[in-house]
């Protein structure tokens, strides 16, 4: 992905690191990282939500659009999740590899 590439490199470690371990993710924060992912590579969600059908849908939208206006360098660079990437890089690097 070309956009993606052009993201700083602990952006892109960041990414790789929560698709890799989506499951071991709270859902909470899994939703907080696909917003912060969509702003940084699309910027703003579409005014549009999607219908109370599509529940899962609905919550990747509100997570992103809790996140308009942020621009991408800013979200790449980690300013709105550094707390919890820079646990998680922490806890990643203490733990041996298989």
């Amino acid at each position: 992905n070309l956009l993606l590439a052009a993201q700083p490199l602990e952006f892109r470690r960041a990414a790789a690191y929560s698709a890799a371990r989506k499951a071991a993710i709270p859902m909470q924060k899994r939703l907080k990282l696909y917003a912060l992912y969509k702003q940084a590579l699309e910027g703003d969600a579409p005014e549009a939500a999607p219908s109370w059908a599509q529940i899962i849908e609905l919550a990747k939208h509100a997570a992103w659009s809790a996140v308009r206006g942020r621009t991408g360098a800013c979200v790449a660079r980690g300013e709105s999740s550094s707390s919890w990437w820079g646990e998680t890089k922490e806890r990643a690097s203490a733990t041996p590899s298989s």
